[in-house]
């Protein structure tokens, strides 16, 4: 993007004369390496994996990161109030907010990329990356860490014959251009972002908004007039069909699928795939060249469902491990451990009893714990109600990762038959998994791979506490 566009968007003062007249990409992140430590894994969209930040366009949120910037290559430096000039080679922008400069920057992409923005809660956008990895997800948590990925769909969606896109694991987009789409079998995109970032909703955009999303926000019915909760006049063809404890049986267009989670969330799935239906009556268009299906239909039961529910057997969000050790403190017994990443994910708390009443015995448990829940700010208070009151007869551990939650106050307490502990380190965690009776044992703050890395790491190099006789085997 040139400097001059720029400082026309930004409504900015450009404060010397740079050399340079242009720059290839934008974002507020400097480098850092990926550290090994437990709960410091790098936020995705940090520009993990470049080795600097050549070209870029650096907005300097803290002007303390400045410095590095340049060191790490920048072409430009975007700043409030006053600060040194140290390289006059580079351009040094002046605005008067920071933070209404880079809303300024996000709507101006969108609206150049003739894009809608469909906001849905954080566990539906989770849903959305499983069941329809092909639609375009930002996985940023807030507008500053979007800004490298809406400047990314801008650049590309200028491209002639261009892609539309294909949303990746990673948080940086792929973009194809027809002629490869073709070739690959990919499913064409309409102009649509998905995202969860709640500082959107004050970017005058295009928007459209998830049931979930809506009810999570409570949003007044004046405050969504310039958008449309699509999802809250579909009737859906989801069903319970059975539910055990950590698995839900459901039918979805007569077909029955297993999901690796608890019926308690549900309704999310139910929304993102109402979402999706919505998305598929308002976008029912053809490809006109290819005779394609738009991405947001399901088909017919001949043809491969375009939402891949099967992908949920197994969820990030809920992730569960069957482990057998043997310690000197506890017979060799198989264990189920849950690993929950990020636990204000699963919270419950908007929820209605009416939103279960298609299962007689999945409403009776819902409202037993549903009113608790709602009346509780503990991060953990939706496991922990659900697990009290369906595994009465089970020995339960809850262990929090002491970078996750730093205090016990924001943590329900432990009671007899579930014991509430903090960890301090991967040593510390897998003494207490070894000197403590339990038959689950939910883990918050790590996921299963980062357990199983660091069990691996731990049971090759650790010496001291392996001679104690701690061995694990995972099925």
């Amino acid at each position: 993007m040139r400097l001059g566009k720029v400082l026309d968007i930004l409504y900015a003062t450009l404060l010397n004369e740079p050399y340079i007249s242009s720059f290839n990409t934008v974002t507020c992140e400097l480098n850092y390496p990926i550290t090994q430590d437990l709960g410091q894994k790098n936020v995705k969209g940090t520009n993990v994996g470049q080795e600097n930040l050549q070209g870029a366009l650096f907005f300097a949120l803290d002007k303390q990161d400045i410095a590095e910037a340049i060191r790490q290559g920048v072409y430009g430096v975007v700043f409030e109030g006053e600060t040194r000039i140290i390289d006059n080679e580079i351009a040094w922008i002046s605005v008067a907010d920071i933070h209404a400069s880079i809303k300024r920057f996000i709507r101006y992409l969108i609206g150049q990329s003739k894009s809608n923005v469909v906001l849905v809660s954080l566990f539906e956008l989770y849903i959305l990356k499983n069941i329809a990895p092909h639609l375009v997800i930002c996985e940023a948590n807030s507008l500053a860490q979007s800004l490298e990925f809406f400047y990314a769909y801008y650049k590309h969606s200028g491209i002639k014959d261009s892609i539309h896109c294909v949303g990746s694991q990673d948080y940086s987009t792929q973009f194809i251009t027809k002629t490869q789409r073709i070739k690959h079998n990919v499913t064409p995109l309409l102009p649509c972002i998905f995202a969860s970032i709640y500082a959107l909703q004050g970017i005058d955009v295009p928007k459209f908004y998830s049931y979930q999303y809506t009810k999570i926000l409570e949003f007044p019915h004046q405050n969504v007039q310039s958008a449309d909760p699509i999802s809250t006049s579909i009737k859906l063809k989801l069903m319970l069909f059975s539910f055990s404890l950590l698995e839900s049986k459901v039918i979805y267009n007569n077909v029955l699928y297993t999901i690796g989670m608890p019926f308690i969330f549900l309704p999310f799935i139910e929304s993102a795939l109402a979402l999706l239906e919505a998305m598929a009556l308002r976008y029912s268009v053809r490809d006109s060249t290819t005779q394609e299906n738009n991405l947001f239909e399901q088909g017919d039961n001949t043809k491969t469902s375009v939402y891949h529910l099967k992908s949920l057997q197994n969820f990030e969000l809920f992730e569960v491990l069957k482990q057998r050790f043997s310690s000197p403190y506890a017979s060799t017994k198989l264990k189920t451990l849950i690993f929950c990443k990020n636990p204000s994910i699963l919270n419950i708390g908007h929820l209605e009893i009416q939103d279960f009443y298609s299962h007689h015995e999945a409403t009776l448990i819902m409202q037993e714990i549903l009113p608790i829940i709602k009346k509780s700010t503990y991060i953990d208070i939706t496991l922990t109600e659900y697990f009290n009151s369906q595994a009465k007869h089970l020995q339960l551990l809850s262990l929090f990762s002491h970078q996750y939650v730093a205090t016990a106050k924001n943590r329900t307490k432990s009671s007899e038959k579930h014991i509430k502990l903090t960890f301090a380190h991967n040593t510390h965690l897998y003494e207490i998994l070894s000197k403590t009776p339990f038959d689950i044992a939910i883990i918050y703050g790590i996921s299963k791979a980062e357990f199983i890395k660091l069990e691996s790491t731990y049971n090759n190099g650790d010496s001291t506490t392996q001679s104690k006789g701690q061995q694990y085997f995972f099925e």
